[in-house]
């Protein structure tokens, strides 16, 4: 008779933990489609010529906002979306190419250049990094990657 309750006890146990599981699953999952915590900042600064200067950030959500200054592609104030494929390609990016491990800053000290400066959230801390002219072939990687991203955008123009 003990080993019939004892069972029964097991069995409602392990079911009520397995539906707990699955409703914080779903809560999980429903949490990071609607975070709207910036994750990525990207911003491109001017040189003293025709270089595209502008600033991008994309949050958690996949909600992304561009800010075109001298000559990108974009004046003014556009959105788009990412997605959370594309988010966890440039997390994924940034963590094979050790980002956050890389110095704050890296300068040529030539001031005729134009500084890219890329900001990631990951796991609760965000790490900054900007260049101008020397850059570590790592953070041109995931630089590039980012900006390929951005071009390939179709931004909507928003209210300022």
């Amino acid at each position: 008779m003990r080993m019939i309750i004892f069972s029964i006890a097991m069995v409602l146990a392990f079911s009520a933990c397995s539906s707990q599981k699955k409703a914080a699953t779903t809560e999980n999952k429903n949490s990071a489609t609607q975070d709207t915590t910036t994750v990525i900042v990207f911003e491109r600064g001017v040189c003293y010529g025709k270089c595209p200067a502008y600033k991008v950030k994309i949050k958690a959500n996949g909600e992304a906002t561009y800010n075109g200054k001298t000559f990108a592609s974009y004046q003014g104030l556009h959105k788009a979306q990412f997605s959370q494929e594309e988010i966890k390609k440039i997390l994924d990016k940034a963590l094979a190419v050790k980002f956050f491990d890389m110095n704050d800053n890296y300068d040529a000290g030539a001031t005729d250049l134009p500084r890219v400066t890329t900001s990631i959230t990951y796991n609760k801390h965000t790490h900054t990094v900007t260049a101008r002219g020397k850059i570590p072939e790592g953070l041109k990687e995931l630089n590039n990657m980012i900006d390929e991203m951005i071009q390939s955008k179709e931004w909507k123009k928003a209210e300022e």
